[in-house]
């Protein structure tokens, strides 16, 4: 953990405008949770989990784009 999170949990509470309002609305530090709680082991296993999870995005976006335009004949046929 980076020098000076070990002490910069913050909860900031119920969070209902974080998407439109961003993380400014709620923290000054830019810290939400608990930082104090974090391992190498954690950080590694959700960089895992989001990799996969935009892997298969990645993959189901690439089989649509191949399809794309499939139907259309090259003109002068």
């Amino acid at each position: 953990m980076r020098d000076g999170f070990a002490d910069a949990d913050h909860d900031g509470g119920r969070r209902p405008f974080l998407l439109v309002q961003g993380m400014s609305a709620y923290t000054e530090s830019g810290v939400i949770g608990y930082p104090s709680h974090a391992t190498a082991e954690k950080g590694k296993g959700i960089l895992d989990s989001l990799t996969s999870g935009v892997a298969a995005h990645l993959s189901i976006l690439g089989e649509a784009a191949e399809g794309c335009g499939s139907h259309l004949r090259p003109v002068g046929d």
